[in-house]
């Protein structure tokens, strides 16, 4: 039982790494620094999903695992932040705190108790593909079930959007905010008008129109719930983590990662860089490399489900026999060679020397 647990949060974390490949790409300096936030999101959530995913195993009441993910994200959604020359300052991540108003982890809570249900008696579904293979068995059994579960994500992922500012549906907005406190109402309205740029207030999320596609994009890059909608006729839109084209795509990143190891690595002085140079770096820095860096600082364990996450036919010109080049640029080195040590050793500097400049 605990197998399944763990394979459902696996699955869950590759789809997270796998949204990797929707992030914009040729951004200015300031703009690529939005990924690293983005990176926290995800991880967060990925927190969220393993208590989720323990919650279940346990067999707790639905609405007490409803009650306890709400307050968890809540909480999770609390960060602080510094800018150049100012004082830090405690926000609220918009796009967790919207999720709480969407009915979004209800859905999920419900999905994957049901889930949970038709597996509890399988002693030997150890890997995703006898998952799969069990949802294209047992889906059609429970085809109304699903279909129900299915369109109230797809339409909690569009509540979100109309929340975020990411859609624009004034009558979707007064709906889901006519019974929310008149605090988060304003919160809501501000943070749509400043996400559609109508806030003549400058703000951090500037960049986030950049980014727009890749928010709303990565919550239907749901391997489970694709297999789902595939089996039970159900359109709604998931997509398919596995494709040909994303695994291309997600060769196209690595190398990109890749380039960024070498020109990093003979352009810079690691020991020690300058505010210029960390400029120079943030400039040339591959928007991925952010993204999952900050997963990896909040999810140290990420870098093992990335090694294992099919990625190994990624080619990369250091020697790392078992690692990929994502896991190089997330320092995760699987036999302790010594360029990828060196090259360790270039990332961890160049990333927490960077980073803090900004945001710490």
């Amino acid at each position: 039982m605990n197998t399944q647990k763990n394979i459902f949060l696996q699955l869950k974390k590759e789809d997270y790494i796998k949204s990797s490949v929707l992030l914009p790409s040729n951004l200015s300096p300031l703009k690529k620094l939005f990924a690293k936030g983005l990176g926290t999101s995800a991880a967060k959530l990925i927190k969220v999903y393993e208590l989720l995913f323990a919650n279940i195993y346990l067999n707790e009441n639905i609405q007490n695992i409803q009650k306890y993910i709400w307050r968890i994200v809540f909480d999770e959604s609390k960060i602080q932040i510094k800018l150049p020359f100012g004082k830090i300052r405690t926000v609220r991540i918009c796009g967790l705190v919207a999720l709480n108003y969407t009915q979004f982890f209800e859905t999920e809570i419900e999905l994957y108790s049901l889930l949970h249900k038709l597996l509890k008696e399988k002693k030997h579904l150890n890997n995703k593909e006898s998952i799969f293979q069990l949802i294209e068995k047992e889906a059609p059994n429970y085809k109304q079930q699903l279909k129900v579960i299915i369109n109230k994500k797809k339409q909690s992922i569009y509540d979100f959007e109309v929340l975020m500012g990411i859609s624009s549906d004034h009558v979707r907005f007064d709906q889901l905010t006519q019974n929310m406190h008149k605090k988060m109402k304003r919160y809501f309205s501000k943070i749509v008008n400043l996400h559609q740029g109508k806030s003549i207030f400058p703000s951090w999320p500037f960049a986030f129109k950049e980014y727009t596609w890749m928010i709303q994009n990565s919550f239907l890059l749901d391997s489970i719930s694709f297999k789902i909608e595939k089996e039970i006729r159900k359109h709604c839109n998931f997509q398919n983590p596995n494709s040909t084209t994303l695994k291309n795509d997600l060769n196209s990143t690595f190398n990109e990662i890749n380039q960024f190891n070498r020109t990093f690595s003979s352009n810079f002085n690691y020991s020690k860089l300058s505010f210029i140079k960390k400029w120079k770096v943030l400039s040339v820095v591959p928007v991925a490399s952010l993204y999952l860096s900050a997963m990896e600082a909040q999810v140290p364990d990420i870098a093992e489900t990335i090694q294992h996450a099919g990625f190994t036919d990624v080619s990369i010109e250091r020697p790392a026999s078992g690692a990929t080049t994502i896991a190089l640029a997330l320092g995760s080195i699987s036999d302790g060679d010594s360029s990828g040590d060196n090259f360790t050793t270039y990332w961890s500097i160049a990333f927490f020397s960077l980073i803090p400049t900004f945001t710490d």
